[in-house]
């Protein structure tokens, strides 16, 4: 099945209307990942009212709903009861969801770290006993996110008590995941069908004791090997709940990965970009429908700029909230000055900034390029080679003077003058990989808004 087909029957399930951007689709994979997969601990923050905890409620009577106080003995049961029964204990669940529980103290969040490292509980504090118990812990928070920067575990977990910010009980954390509306972006919710997520919620919560094989992903050697285990769980989990028991084709698990160790980053107070040459591929798949009609990519933190085969067009996809709010700055700062030589004209504005429809006549600079079915070299600059050059030239030698090699120190000040001059800024260094070299007018900027005031 086509990979935007399945992901948009996801989105019919959890109510949401397509188009919305690939992160939500992300996050909500990740939030369902608990149920089609054991032992995996993940924390939702965010602002209220970002539809952090809506769905487990519809999930099956096997998910278990809580809220703070939260007591050792529900955890693991009670020393002064004979019975070995494990009905009431919740570390013998297999998915509980803890809401509204920024205030956890120390003692509590300990028995968590302890429970999270091992598997295991001490059963009324007589017997050593397994669990699969898989959980989300969902709070609050109420910092002004607007950029990457801001992920910071100050920021996202700024209402959470300082027990929860322990780094030892973040590091056993499968995924952080913020729900914060300049994250997501725009997006329409509408009625669930409580019958079809029920079953589905069902569907999955039996697929708990079923394997994927995961021998061939490869995670970034920053990660060690407990991250690893973690990102590897959660990975199995997403590919559940997207193909069930069928497992996928491996450039889909290679995406999953990615997404993957982007949440589980976060945990960590780290910033890992899951648009990159492992993920493309999947994320072409997911948002354009198909790689057959691209020419070449251009990765950016929350945009994608996706070159369209034999046509002078490109689309400008936004992943997440921050990169349609760096379209809808381009797309409105051209409709206000439709005539700067040094902008390609912007077309069509699909989705209100999801969607970009770009003229595109360049050669770009940017090592940021991916060929898909293209054979495009970046014109890289030979900064040692150009001096010589520049050398030459002041000395008056001009006989079989060779060419500059991409672009010189000399050009690179005159696109800088003419930038400050069309968007009125003073700016002194230039990023070469928002620079395309065009015959028409000398360049073109491939992305701007960071010129816009």
């Amino acid at each position: 099945m086509n990979i935007k087909n399945n992901l948009n029957q996801v989105h019919q399930l959890i109510g949401a209307t397509s188009p919305i951007t690939f992160i939500v689709t992300m996050s909500t994979l990740t939030k369902l990942a608990i149920i089609s997969e054991p032992n995996i601990s993940i924390l939702l923050c965010g602002h209220q009212s970002e539809g952090k905890s809506i769905l487990y409620p519809l999930l099956g009577n096997e998910v278990h709903i809580l809220s703070e106080p939260i007591t050792s003995a529900q955890l693991r049961g009670d020393a002064k009861k004979n019975s070995d029964n494990k009905e009431d204990v919740l570390f013998s669940k297999e998915v509980c969801i803890f809401e509204e529980c920024t205030a956890l103290p120390m003692p509590i969040v300990s028995e968590f770290k302890s429970f999270l490292t091992s598997c295991s509980y001490n059963l009324n504090k007589k017997e050593q006993t397994t669990s699969n118990l898989s959980c989300a812990f969902i709070g609050n928070s109420y910092a002004n996110i607007i950029s990457n920067a801001d992920f910071t575990i100050d920021n996202l977990l700024s209402n959470f008590s300082t027990a929860l910010k322990d780094s030892a009980f973040l590091s056993k954390q499968a995924a952080l995941v913020p729900h914060y509306k300049d994250f997501f972006g725009k997006r329409i919710y509408t009625e669930i069908n409580p019958d079809h997520i029920k079953k589905f919620g069902e569907t999955l919560f039996n697929l708990r004791s079923h394997s994927i094989n995961l021998n061939q992903i490869h995670i970034d050697d920053k990660f060690d090997s407990r991250s690893k285990g973690l990102i590897t769980k959660l990975t199995s989990g997403i590919i559940k709940v997207m193909y069930l028991e069928k497992a996928p084709p491996q450039h889909i698990i290679d995406g999953i990965v990615e997404y993957a160790s982007f949440f589980h980053a976060l945990a960590l107070g780290k910033f890992h970009n899951p648009l990159n040459s492992k993920s493309i591929k999947f994320i072409l798949e997911a948002i354009h429908g198909t790689t057959d009609d691209v020419e070449f990519v251009i990765l950016y933190e929350n945009r994608i700029l996706v070159k369209l085969l034999n046509k002078s067009l490109c689309l400008k996809y936004a992943i997440n909230g921050f990169g349609q709010t760096e379209n809808l700055l381009e797309y409105n700062f051209f409709k206000e000055n439709p005539n700067i030589s040094i902008i390609s004209p912007i077309t069509k504005n699909e989705h209100n900034g999801l969607i970009l429809h770009q003229e595109f006549n360049y050669s770009p600079l940017t090592s940021k390029l991916i060929n898909i079915n293209g054979k495009i070299t970046p014109q890289n600059t030979d900064d040692k080679f150009n001096s010589i050059v520049t050398r030459m030239i002041s000395s008056g030698k001009i006989y079989k003077l060779p060419k500059y090699r991409g672009v010189s120190n000399i050009t690179l000040s005159l696109i800088t003058r003419k930038i400050n001059k069309e968007f009125c800024i003073n700016i002194t260094e230039l990023k070469k990989s928002n620079i395309g070299i065009s015959d028409k007018s000398g360049f073109e900027l491939i992305t701007f808004y960071e010129y816009i005031k």
